[in-house]
């Protein structure tokens, strides 16, 4: 994620000892790193506030009512462009010691199996500078736990708003999925970033995210020997505040 500055063993010691909230109706967490498991343990909703020290006053929070409605809402009273927060819905790995289960994570890029997701959402009474994205990490290893460090993400934005774009420098638009996106390469902390956003903007979409990592493979940006580790899909927000509600999303791996 853009702009990230948190040092890896805090934020592994941080995410050790997360409040963890099984999904039941009418459930709010408002603590940083707060999770609420989804899908039996496959998913959590993760209060991701990384950036909350640039605007002590900001708030955001997770919520679950239902499959059909749960997520995110914030305020993040900010004019910098920075991230403050990604507030997201995760499989697999995340700076955890090991993988959520059922996840079908890890897998190896060169073993070319589907990383079909499916999501569909609304934003409410949005304002300020933010987007809807999924964010894939990647290792060298397919046992991954809070202390390896990813050796690179892949971002594909389908929403956007307030002028924002990813880290790095714009290289080329391509077409993948039956649509255009423009490509980002950049890198961030000690991982390399490459990131594809959507040129038409879009609140749902079914995407098999190997048609991206083949893409990067291909022209030589991933290894085929890397570990797709994680599948997340959330907000980055820069500032402003506003409403998220995930209508659907899942992840299988076949």
């Amino acid at each position: 994620m853009k702009g990230m500055k948190t040092g890896m063993a805090a934020l592994g010691m941080a995410l050790m000892c997360a409040s963890i909230h099984y999904a039941s109706a009418g459930q709010v967490q408002t603590a940083s790193d707060a999770k609420i498991t989804l899908n039996g343990g496959k998913s959590y909703l993760y209060n991701n506030q990384w950036g909350r020290g640039e605007v002590p006053n900001g708030t955001q929070e997770i919520y679950y009512n239902s499959d059909s409605d749960n997520g995110w809402r914030w305020k993040w009273p900010s004019s910098t462009t920075s991230v403050k927060g990604y507030p997201s819905a995760v499989t697999g790995w995340h700076w955890t010691a090991g993988y959520t289960p059922n996840s079908g994570l890890p897998v190896k890029l060169s073993a070319h199996k589907r990383v079909d997701t499916n999501v569909s959402y609304a934003f409410k009474n949005a304002t300020g500078a933010y987007n809807a994205a999924y964010d894939l990490w990647f290792h060298t290893t397919n046992a991954a736990t809070w202390a390896n460090a990813p050796t690179d993400e892949v971002m594909v934005w389908l929403n956007r708003s307030g002028g924002v774009t990813p880290a790095g420098s714009y290289k080329e638009t391509v077409t993948l999925a039956g649509t255009q996106w423009d490509l980002y390469v950049g890198h961030v902390s000690s991982w390399n970033v490459y990131s594809f956003v959507r040129k038409v903007p879009t609140t749902s979409a079914s995407l098999n995210m190997t048609n991206f990592t083949d893409y990067l493979v291909n022209k030589q940006y991933l290894s085929k020997d890397k570990y797709l580790s994680s599948v997340e899909f959330g907000t980055e927000i820069y500032n402003g505040s506003g409403a998220f509600r995930l209508l659907k999303r899942d992840v299988n791996v076949r």
